[in-house]
């Protein structure tokens, strides 16, 4: 019993024992269950860090190589941009310059597109900048950075720089400035760029806009230009000055005649003597075509400009040599004073415009000049309103031809008549017909007129043969007419046109038409000549009578002027002068017409010399076309 006892003692205690082990088991592991679980939270935390850790390295990887891609991006920028810079520098021949004012230290980089560029090298302060530009702009430059320094304004200034050639070349110098917390400038940085070809680009257009191509002298909008400011001197120094306007005096026909390049020569030459005629202050100019203008400054008011004009057409008529041909101009001047003949541009040009027509209409075939009176207002009015009826009764048909006989002096018979203009006029005004044909000249109206006289006078012409009449009708050409028409071909169209044989025409020219051109005037007389027509030299003795011309031209007939017949009875000095023309034409195998016969005195010593022909009131004045036929029935063709 005891025995078993002490076994369930040790049984019991075995038990219990057990019981702790296995309770100690049971909380070994629960705890073990536990920290398994807390070790699986954590691996779990811990799986969860390193994941955001290496999405955060991910993340700060991804921004790092932006940020370097960034960077090497800005930096290929920073060269494109740089290098670009270069090119715009060098593409507009700039360069840079960095100014530190503190220290007084100049610094130029980069370099030109151009071989020739600014001496940088000899450039470290400003003072040696300053002594690199050109003494007449220094002063500018100066100023135009103390402004900057002083206003803390951006400067941009023009100035001649001295280039590597030592030449000065055009720049322009632009810069801003830095300022300290004081807003003191410190530094200034800026290009210098070189403008020169843009300057002489511009010089050369300034030139091409204010001065003639042709003639090298200003042009138009020089002088008007210039002319302003002659006014306002004046004005302010209560000064005198004179404008002259001239144009050239038939340059159409020499256009025509000897072509544009001949034209353009004495266009450059008369420019040429204008300048060498006038001083350093005066002013010449080619307003357009053929007309310049002469501005004469400081003139004191009573002084004469006869001979300065005499001077200026003597320069410029004298003939130049074009490809074998001597062409001479012609000129007309008209002259008007500041302030006697006004105040304003338009109103002295208007003046000065008055009094060269003016001129040109006094002497339609030489140089001449006039100064502007305020008659000539009035002449000018009274010659345009005529201009304006001269065209009316061309068109209205109120010219009419009148025929004055000639008359053989040693047969008393009738050799032929002179076709003289007259003018019907419907309101049956006096008309003085000179004046008409003066103005008609001037006006370019004669060439018309000239015209109609032709063929109207080969239309009576035809008249006279259907009346079995042989007779011979001269006609008088105007010097105008003779320059700018094709007589020739106008003659040719006439004779045809009616049928009339050409010895039956004769013309009749003054000595003055000799004079421009002698080779032309040969030239279309002689063709004249050849057509069968007789040539006639008009007012013989009045003018440049000359045996040179009598030689050179197919004259028949020369014509001795009224104002010798007129004083045969009491002039002595007139009667060796006819006897002379009228000696001097036989020798030549040329006749002599004396026109102006009023007296049987008159009629008498000429025939005693022998004249061979005479015209004039003694025999028989003007007649209209019924007339003279019935004046051919009495005195026998």
């Amino acid at each position: 019993m005891k025995l078993l006892a002490e076994t369930d003692k040790k049984l019991e205690f075995l038990e219990r024992k057990l019981e702790r082990e296995r309770r100690a088991r049971n909380e070994a592991e629960r705890l073990l269950e536990k920290k398994s679980l807390e070790l699986y939270n954590i691996n779990l935390e811990l799986r969860k860090i390193n994941e955001n850790l290496d999405q955060l390295v991910a993340d700060r990887t991804y921004e790092l190589q932006i940020a370097i891609n960034q960077a090497t991006q800005n930096a290929a920028d920073l060269r494109l941009s740089l290098d670009r810079l270069q090119l715009v520098l060098q593409a507009a021949n700039a360069i840079i310059w960095d100014w530190d004012v503190g220290a007084d230290r100049f610094e130029i980089s980069g370099k030109l597109s151009l071989p020739v560029g600014v001496q940088s090298k000899s450039i470290h302060d400003f003072r040696n900048f300053i002594e690199h530009v050109h003494e007449d702009d220094r002063s500018l430059v100066e100023r135009t950075f103390k402004t900057q320094i002083s206003k803390r304004e951006s400067l941009s200034v023009q100035c001649r720089l001295l280039s590597d050639n030592d030449e000065y070349r055009w720049h322009n110098v632009i810069g801003k400035g830095i300022q300290d917390e004081r807003l003191s400038t410190v530094r200034v940085v800026g290009a210098i760029i070189d403008i020169h070809a843009r300057i002489e680009n511009e010089r050369i257009i300034n030139r091409m806009a204010h001065y003639d191509v042709l003639t090298n002298i200003p042009n138009r909008t020089y002088f008007n230009n210039s002319f302003n400011q002659f006014l306002e001197r004046a004005d302010e120094e209560e000064s005198h000055f004179a404008l002259l306007l001239i144009d050239l005096n038939d340059f159409k026909l020499i256009n025509d005649t000897y072509g544009h390049v001949a034209g353009d020569k004495l266009l450059a030459h008369v420019a040429s003597q204008l300048n060498a005629q006038t001083k350093g202050y005066d002013i010449v100019a080619r307003l357009g075509g053929d007309e310049f203008a002469v501005i004469l400054n400081n003139l004191p008011p009573d002084m004469s400009m006869d001979d300065f004009c005499n001077r200026i057409i003597d320069a410029c008529i004298r003939p130049i040599d074009v490809g074998g041909d001597l062409i001479q101009a012609s000129l007309s001047i008209g002259m008007a004073r500041y302030p006697d003949h006004g105040e304003t541009r338009e109103k002295l040009l208007r003046c000065a415009d008055v009094a060269m027509y003016h001129a040109k209409s006094n002497s339609l075939q030489q140089s001449a000049f006039a100064e502007y009176n305020p008659h000539l207002d009035e002449s000018r009015r009274r010659r345009k309103i005529m201009k304006q009826e001269i065209e009316a009764a061309l068109i209205a048909g109120e010219f009419q031809l009148a025929f004055q006989p000639y008359i053989d002096l040693s047969r008393d018979t009738l050799r032929g008549g002179e076709a003289l203009l007259r003018w019907n006029r419907n309101d049956n005004q006096p008309v003085n017909i000179q004046e008409i044909i003066n103005l008609a000249e001037e006006s370019r109206l004669i060439l018309d007129i000239g015209r109609w006289v032709i063929f109207e006078t080969a239309k009576f012409i035809k008249r006279l043969q259907e009346l079995n009449i042989d007779h011979k009708i001269a006609i008088n050409l105007s010097v105008v007419q003779f320059k700018q028409q094709d007589l020739v071909a106008i003659f040719r169209e006439a004779i045809q046109l009616y049928g009339i044989p050409p010895e039956c025409i004769q013309v009749e020219v003054t000595e003055s038409l000799f004079l421009d051109d002698i080779d032309r005037a040969a030239r279309i007389l002689n063709s004249l000549a050849d057509m069968g027509i007789e040539v006639s030299v008009d007012d013989f003795g009045t003018g440049y009578s000359s045996l040179r011309y009598l030689q050179r031209l197919p004259v028949k007939w020369v014509k001795i002027d009224k104002t010798f017949v007129d004083g045969l009875e009491s002039k002595h000095e007139n009667l060796q002068i006819v006897r002379a023309i009228i000696d001097m034409a036989h020798s030549m195998s040329q006749g002599v017409v004396a026109e102006g016969i009023e007296t049987s005195s008159q009629r008498h010593i000429l025939k005693t010399y022998g004249c061979d022909v005479g015209q004039g009131y003694l025999f028989s004045k003007p007649l209209f076309e019924k007339e003279y036929l019935e004046f051919i029935d009495r005195y026998g063709s």
